[in-house]
């Protein structure tokens, strides 16, 4: 057993009350933006995701920019840090250059960026000043935590799928989602939360109100995963219980370790076993998990991953491109499954698909290395404290990446910004301790101007980027609605202001054309209406000039095409997209309709009938079906 560290401590300098406020509105603005992510729909709509990310960016921008009045003592162990987990965002912004949809690329690299800015801030402000701090923080994410499940028991009460003012899909049914709308995301929040919750419990540093916060938060949050029902959810926690237990065994005796592991083992079976004996729904749920039961959802994810990889060996080295799984899917697609599939809910292959080896590879050294400095934690640190917050990061990891197995939780802004709060405590209370020491020894602070610099710039550049992601995609939405409403000239003045803000986005270009094509439909002479074709086409190629994916672009272009009297062009644009994307139900459709309308009727009808074999339920294909064959046994032409 450890000796405990008697040592008597130098009280820290006071720091000055300017600075102490600074540091409490950077940790406000990151609590803020966890606050906004969590609680509207895990940060996954884009007006969420830049409100939560917005506030994330300029509270670590503040923090940079302290560092030059007011230099910390724990920036040594940091900027490291921030320097190896800035080797895959250094790839993912050379890579996105070269990605089929730029703007996709610089989604991800907003997001990535946030959370090595949360780790980098935290360790630093978590670091300065009091206790209070950390404490304060992992109170107020305890609470946050319990709220929402609160939530989600009331709506588990009332039986109503509504998560705020959304209605969740009726595929997921009844399982508790809290302010989530997937299910298996919000079980990915609560194993992060409850391996913190446990750390904090056994953490006698903590204080006596926010060990009675995690108690009542670990039975409100252990509820809860089990009304989930989620698969991915009770192995991740399984798996993160383990290596908790394992670890705390061992800093209470290094012989401990396997018997902390399998006592950790045995409670989950018997407490996996009692929620499948007195749950039925959890029952037929995990007896569903068989490839043999015939789940749609396992089922799915086999035919993604088995696509995934055809795509990895299309381009093992780079990858297809990052963010670019979603668009080209469909050219990889080996069923006829009519979903718009964003992820392949599988977090290694889709990083593999994406940004091949060569991405995989910084990916994982990045992870490995913060692994590194975490179990360096657990096993060298002289205090209890953080060790044991160590732990509970090692834990919330691991439950993270057997879920990732399984889901896109990776890809959930919430999700990645809660994991790094929770990684940043230990590793900013271990590095006070360490860096302290040496400030002491050698009689001034590790940090200097030229590093600071560096990171306030890279912190301005992704700050920058996600005030344009976030004021872009709210001019695009205030544009969809006039344009939806008819009020074509004000929906096309904000396209213009969301194009001039980020114009790697294609929405906006692609909202502009639209309004033209809409134009050129009512207009009721030739001449405007030859006029507002012809400008639909000239942003039709802006847009597709960013995203040539886009089957709504290139059904739109066709369209406008075949209305200027361009037939055959605009069969080519469809003919040259189906062969792309050959299981794509709603190109097959157009393109059978302009065939159609250009009598070619024998042509139609196979396309048609290609179409109802990949969608038996498909109405227009049926009914296109039935018309073409009566005229054609007619011989009508």
């Amino acid at each position: 057993m450890r000796a405990p560290d008697r040592r008597r401590r130098r009280r820290r300098p006071a720091l000055p009350v300017g600075v102490v406020f600074l540091d409490w509105t950077v940790l406000s603005m990151i609590g803020g933006g966890l606050t906004c992510a969590v609680v509207f729909f895990g940060g996954v709509p884009r007006w969420s995701y830049a409100l939560s990310l917005g506030l994330v960016v300029f509270g670590s921008l503040m923090w940079v920019l302290r560092c030059f009045f007011e230099r910390p003592i724990s920036g040594r162990g940091t900027t490291g840090l921030v320097g190896i987990l800035s080797i895959p965002l250094v790839y993912i912004w050379l890579r996105g250059f070269f990605s089929p949809v730029r703007v996709e690329a610089w989604h991800l690299l907003v997001m990535w960026g946030a959370v090595v800015a949360v780790l980098f801030t935290l360790s630093g402000v978590l670091a300065e000043g009091s206790n209070r701090r950390w404490r304060v923080l992992l109170g107020y994410f305890s609470l946050l935590l319990i709220a929402v499940c609160l939530y989600a028991l009331v709506q588990q009460i009332r039986g109503d799928r509504h998560v705020l003012w959304r209605l969740r899909p009726a595929t997921y049914g009844m399982r508790a989602s809290g302010t989530y709308i997937c299910p298996n995301h919000f079980a990915n929040l609560l194993q992060i939360g409850l391996c913190l919750m446990l750390a904090v419990l056994i953490t006698r540093a903590a204080s006596g109100w926010l060990r009675i916060v995690a108690i009542y938060g670990i039975v409100v949050v252990l509820i809860c995963l089990v009304l989930t029902l989620s698969r991915s959810g009770g192995l991740g926690i399984v798996a993160g219980l383990v290596v908790m237990f394992a670890f705390w065994g061992w800093r209470r005796n290094p012989k401990w370790a396997a018997a902390g592991a399998l006592s950790a083992g045995i409670l989950a079976v018997v407490a996996g076993a009692l929620v499948l004996w007195f749950f039925p729904a959890a029952r037929q749920r995990w007896l569903m998990a068989v490839p043999s039961a015939g789940d749609s959802a396992v089922r799915v994810r086999l035919l993604l991953w088995k696509d995934t990889l055809t795509m990895f060996r299309d381009s093992p080295v780079f990858g297809i491109g990052v963010g670019a799984f979603r668009w080209l899917y469909e050219h990889y697609k080996s069923h006829n499954l009519q979903f718009l599939f964003r992820y392949t809910h599988n977090e290694y292959l889709q990083t593999l698909a994406e940004t091949g080896i060569t991405g995989l590879l910084a990916i994982g050294s990045a992870v490995s290395f913060l692994m590194a400095r975490l179990l360096r934690t657990v096993f060298a640190a002289e205090r209890s404290r953080e060790a044991y917050l160590a732990i509970g990061a090692v834990g919330a990891i691991v439950a993270s990446g057997i879920h990732a197995v399984f889901d896109f939780n990776f890809h959930i802004p919430a999700n990645v910004l809660s994991l790094a709060m929770v990684v940043a405590v230990p590793l900013a209370l271990d590095s006070r301790t360490r860096s302290f020491e040496s400030a002491q020894a050698i009689g001034e602070s590790a940090w200097t101007v030229w590093k600071a610099a560096v990171i306030a710039f890279a912190m301005c550049i992704l700050a920058v980027q996600t005030v344009r992601s976030g004021v872009g995609y709210v001019a695009t939405l205030a544009g969809d609605r006039l344009r939806d409403s008819l009020l074509l000239q004000e929906a096309r003045r904000s396209y213009r202001a969301a194009a001039i803000v980020n114009r790697c986005d294609w929405r906006p270009f692609a909202g502009t054309a639209h309004s033209y094509k809409t134009e050129a439909f009512w207009a009721w002479a030739d001449d405007l209406r030859r006029k507002a074709g012809n400008r639909a086409l000239e942003w039709y190629e802006l847009a597709l000039a960013r995203n040539r994916y886009d089957p709504d672009l290139i059904i739109g272009k066709a369209k406008t095409l075949y209305s200027l009297g361009r037939k055959s062009a605009a069969l080519a644009l469809l003919r040259n997209a189906v062969e792309f994307t050959p299981r794509d139900r709603d190109l097959l459709i157009e393109l059978g309709l302009l065939l159609r309308f250009d009598k070619q009727f024998e042509e139609a009808s196979e396309v048609f009938e290609r179409a109802l074999r990949i969608d038996p339920d498909s109405r227009v294909a049926k009914v296109n079906v039935e018309l073409l064959q009566r005229r054609l046994s007619d011989g009508t032409q």
